[in-house]
């Protein structure tokens, strides 16, 4: 079988997504493997619906097999989030990794890895270093002889520098983004962003307001969401924890917490102090080193106690995934490849003998747990680690 990977969030699940499922199975693809964002995502962001009913939706639209991304990669800056992400295709078995991106060229983002990973780059961004990622894509495009790389391209261009990295022998393509960009609409016969569509649902309160933008199969789910009162998640809702954790701080305790510089810590509380909402520290804390994703990702690994150490996937492999969701086609390629080991149907057989596992299911627990207080409806902290896969036996039939 020829198996396609796609790192995802499917933040909702929608018509660009769709489009690039059809697409990919168009291309020859026999088994369609989703690695997608956990409850947060990479934007360090809670997502909108919880993770098993946005692994259904994909299914249901198509996808054959979706394991989950853990945390914190996939709550991590962008070299994170695709070593994780890519590490995972590996273990999976994964003939290749497909991607949208906005350039639509594999062979220039290729181009631009391999010159990424180049001692002449190297030499080039050391003297740059210290004004951060956005130094790093500056000097590349200016390198590559290329011009405005946007968020897709990026994720691409780091895929495939995680894979060179380690040497793993795992193909790439891409899939030119035809739709909107993140946070634009459209009209109604565009492909929508899925910032938009969570911006959209926000401002109607309504989830029926996104049926145009989404497939029928998905809105099914996303109702069911709705009506048990699991979604829509909102970040809002965490406002007391975050503040009050902040507000209770010693500044000296944050020093461990990844992604956390010297000094920042201090701003962090001193700002906590002064406002009373999420959305008000981020703005307060909001600067030309400090992007609203890096603040909302240095909040969620204060609060998870998550170390640099935790996003290196060297010091920290991925020795298992959770599976969220199969059809019968995603349930034969498992038994295939043989990895009932590295996938886990039940959280109960994490390895946690292993001191690296246990700490990563320790920290998945926390992230777990604190999404659960932004849920409509109260549940216990441990609500995900009892929660079955979702499991498509026919069409329209599922086992959980």
């Amino acid at each position: 079988m020829k198996a396609v990977a796609v790192i995802c969030e499917y933040n909702p699940f929608h018509l660009g997504h769709l489009y690039q499922l059809k697409e990919i199975r168009r291309r020859g693809a026999d088994c369609i493997i989703g690695i997608m964002s956990g409850n947060f995502t990479q934007r360090g962001e809670p997502a909108i619906i919880p993770k098993h009913e946005r692994a259904e939706m994909a299914v249901s639209a198509g996808m054959d097999l979706v394991v989950e991304l853990p945390f914190p990669y996939c709550a991590g800056y962008a070299e994170a989030f695709a070593a994780g992400g890519v590490a995972i295709a590996e273990g999976l078995c994964a003939n290749e990794i497909c991607f949208g991106s906005e350039t639509g060229e594999i062979s220039i983002l290729e181009r631009l890895a391999e010159l990424s990973l180049s001692a002449e780059f190297e030499s080039a961004y050391a003297a740059r270093r210290a004004d951060g990622a956005a130094a790093f894509y500056r000097l590349l495009e200016e390198l590559g002889g290329v011009d405005g790389l946007r968020s897709n391209d990026i994720l691409g261009l780091q895929y495939i520098r995680a894979a060179k990295k380690v040497g793993y022998d795992i193909g790439f393509s891409t899939i030119r983004r035809c739709g909107s960009a993140y946070r634009e609409l459209g009209t109604d016969s565009a492909i929508p962003s899925a910032g938009a569509l969570r911006s959209l649902w926000s401002e109607t309160q309504s989830e029926e307001s996104l049926s145009p933008f989404i497939p029928d199969s998905c809105m099914r789910v996303l109702r069911n969401a709705v009506r048990r009162g699991i979604a829509p998640i909102k970040s809002g809702a965490l406002d007391s924890l975050v503040i009050g954790t902040f507000r209770l701080a010693d500044p000296c305790t944050l020093s461990d917490v990844a992604d956390v510089p010297v000094g920042f810590a201090n701003r962090l509380c001193s700002m906590a102090n002064r406002v009373t909402t999420i959305d008000e520290l981020v703005k307060g804390l909001t600067n030309r080193d400090f992007t609203p994703a890096r603040i909302m990702r240095i909040i969620l690994y204060a609060l998870t106690g998550a170390h640099r150490s935790d996003l290196d996937i060297q010091s920290s492999p991925i020795g298992y995934v959770n599976l969220l969701a199969a059809n019968q086609v995603g349930c034969k390629y498992l038994s295939g490849i043989r990895k009932s080991d590295f996938v886990l149907t039940k959280a109960a057989n994490a390895p946690i003998h292993d001191s690296v596992q246990s700490r990563r299911l320790k920290l998945s627990e926390k992230a777990d747990a604190i999404y659960t207080l932004a849920m409509p409806k109260p549940v216990e902290s441990g609500y995900f680690v009892k929660h079955p896969p979702y499991i498509e036996i026919h069409n329209g039939d599922k086992e959980q």
